[in-house]
């Protein structure tokens, strides 16, 4: 499956609050294949507040998302990592 194909399902995923695409939002950053696995890349800093009550929203969004990325790569059967773009952070493998 190729990196649009990825993205085309990707943008099908909507961000709970504004109801706009997680690739229009740029929340997806970039996509690499390596070595049959997919790499994606995600930036949810535009997310994130200075509000420390509003973390524990923050959490469930973000983990609600990549639940959601988590889903189309295991309808394609697809090996794939998810990883925060700034920190390297990994949220999920499959």
């Amino acid at each position: 499956m190729s990196k649009k194909e990825i993205l085309d399902r990707l943008r099908e995923i909507k961000e709970p609050e504004t109801g706009t695409s997680i690739v229009d939002l740029g929340i997806i950053d970039k996509i690499i294949i390596q070595d049959g696995k997919y790499l994606i890349y995600v930036n949810f800093s535009y997310l994130t507040s200075s509000c420390i009550a509003c973390m524990p929203i923050y959490w469930t969004v973000v983990r609600f998302l990549v639940r959601k990325i988590e889903r189309v790569m295991g309808e394609e059967r697809l090996k794939y990592k998810i990883i925060e773009a700034g920190k390297k952070e990994v949220y999920a493998e499959g």
